[in-house]
């Protein structure tokens, strides 16, 4: 998942030197066609993901609603709401009160190390409103 404009740009980077290089396999005629074909479907897979991880984060970036049906979604949904508030990590840290590199580890691990009370005043502060429905199993 894309969780910054670095990564966004970095991932564009990405996929353009793998169009191209798509393109200059498919110029190349001395491979055999089964090597050739066999190159394009990786290549054409990578491509794939990586267009799929842009349209996702551009996506947060225009959504104003997000929905989780399962408690450990939690730590994904955070870094999605931040993204979807237009927050950058250091504005996030900056209004935490904690260095931009506390919110980078949080989000790379997965908020697992965050206590709950950190996980409530991030939500406060990224102003998430709980509505739902809590059930047994």
């Amino acid at each position: 998942m894309i969780t910054n404009e670095k990564q966004y740009s970095v991932t564009r980077n990405k996929l353009l030197k793998l169009q191209a290089s798509l393109e200059k396999t498919k110029q190349d005629t001395q491979l055999p066609e089964v090597l050739q074909k066999a190159m394009d479907a990786g290549v054409q897979a990578q491509i794939k993901d990586l267009q799929l991880e842009m349209a996702e984060y551009e996506g947060l970036k225009s959504s104003t609603n997000l929905v989780i049906d399962k408690l450990e979604e939690l730590p994904q949904a955070l870094v999605k709401i931040r993204i979807m508030r237009g927050l950058t990590q250091k504005e996030l840290a900056k209004k935490l009160g904690v260095k931009e590199q506390q919110v980078q580890r949080d989000e790379a691990e997965a908020y697992s190390r965050a206590k709950i009370d950190r996980l409530i005043r991030i939500g406060e502060v990224l102003g998430i409103e709980m509505k739902g429905t809590f059930s047994l199993a």
